[in-house]
Formats: structure tokens, sequence, C-alpha cells
């Protein structure tokens, strides 16, 4: 039942920005990424995880963004041509040295596990 209700968290997550975040993105311009985190992000993260429909273990989180980089990546390459979901691939790659730094850095202030 665990298992379950994290996939249809992580579907409510992937929906709601998928739906939303371009709704947000055509008015406010450079400023959709601060709007959306409030109204669209931070909703979302209370109902995924603060309520607790996605299990996460002690010492790791599998947080809701993979979720929803998976499934932009698959609408940006189901709606366009190969090359344009090839042309984010440069962003997906940014992302991920990011998290594998943000996690190092987290590792690093909060102590190694001895």
């Amino acid at each position: 039942m665990t298992f379950l209700r994290s996939i249809l968290a992580y579907f409510f997550a992937a929906m709601m920005i998928n739906i939303f975040w371009p709704l947000l993105a055509t008015p406010f311009g450079p400023y959709a990424g601060f709007i959306a985190g409030a109204l669209v992000i931070g909703p979302t993260w209370f109902i995924c995880h603060y309520k607790g429909f996605i299990s996460q273990g002690k010492h790791l989180a599998l947080d809701m963004g993979g979720a929803i980089a998976t499934s932009v990546l698959v609408k940006t390459a189901l709606n366009a041509s190969f090359s344009e979901s090839l042309a984010a691939l440069p962003t997906f790659l940014a992302i991920i040295i990011g998290a594998i730094l943000a996690g190092w850095f987290y590792w690093k202030i909060e102590g190694a596990e001895k």
C-alpha cells in the first residue's frame, strides 16, 4: 500500500507541474519560478511529504523532483522531435550535477555517518 500511495503522490506532483507551470510561465515571465514555487510546488510538497503520501527513509529521500523531471522529459519527447528532446539534455545534466553537489554539501554540513 505504501508503494502505491507513493506512486500516486509522484504522479500527482508531476501532473501539477505539467499542468500549472505553463499557465504561470506565460504571464509572469522571469518571475514564474518564484510564483510557481509558492503556488504549485509548496502546496504539492505539503500534500505529498508533510501529509506522508511519499514515504522516505531515514537516510535517503527520493524527492518529487525525480518524478517531475522524468515527466517533463517524456512529455517533451512525445510532443517534440527527437532533436528538441536532445537539446534539453544539457539542462538535465546541470540538474544532476547540482543535485549531486547539494547532496554532498548536505552530507558535509550534517556530518558523515560514522
